[in-house]
């Protein structure tokens, strides 16, 4: 092999080798990671430690049983997304009620809100005069809260740093650089 050809297979090679780090990788990653967080929601807790408190609809509320943070729509957990740049990939929701799910704390009762509870009370049958559901004393006891007092959230985290993300992020690499040496060896053995 000549000097020349030498040469352009050296840049060929780290072209390819630059492609994979600065886009495929950073796809790979994301979609690896994106999909774990979305396994977070189907198992009730962060990577299988601490699992989440159970909501209270779902001894009160009728209808199927969801897990926590979980819904008809699944719109939280759905909302889990990846952007992705040269060399990096960020992964980010952009419901506005996410972080309090995923840190947990307290949220002010306004009077926007009460108006919703007052809402659902009357939906789930409370102004009937014949006994109360459960669904409605729920919605009552929502509703009569006065404006300032906290609901607390509790912390359900779903996205954020822990080792299982660490341990997707390496395998992935690794997985990757070593299709990506083994795409040049014929048989296990080096085509030098």
């Amino acid at each position: 092999m000549s000097t020349p050809d030498f040469s352009r297979l050296v840049n060929t090679r780290m072209q390819e080798l630059l492609q994979l780090t600065q886009r495929k990788l950073p796809t790979k990653v994301g979609v690896k990671v994106k999909n774990s967080i979305r396994q977070n929601f189907r198992q009730g807790s962060f990577y299988g430690t601490d699992p989440w408190k159970q909501p209270l609809r779902t001894s009160v509320f009728p209808g199927p049983p969801y897990r926590p943070l979980t819904s008809e729509r699944n719109h939280l957990m759905m909302s889990i997304e990846h952007i992705t740049s040269p060399g990096r990939v960020t992964l980010r929701t952009t419901v506005p009620y996410a972080a309090i799910h995923n840190e947990g704390g307290d949220i002010k009762v306004t009077k926007k809100m009460k108006g919703y509870f007052w809402h659902k009370y009357h939906e789930a049958g409370g102004y009937k005069r014949s006994g109360m559901t459960l669904e409605a004393e729920f919605w009552r006891n929502m509703a009569v809260k006065k404006v300032g007092s906290k609901i607390t959230i509790p912390k359900r985290q779903f996205m954020g740093e822990h080792p299982e993300v660490n341990k997707i992020i390496n395998e992935t690499i690794d997985k990757e650089l070593y299709e990506f040496a083994n795409k040049f060896s014929n048989n296990g053995r080096s085509t030098r």
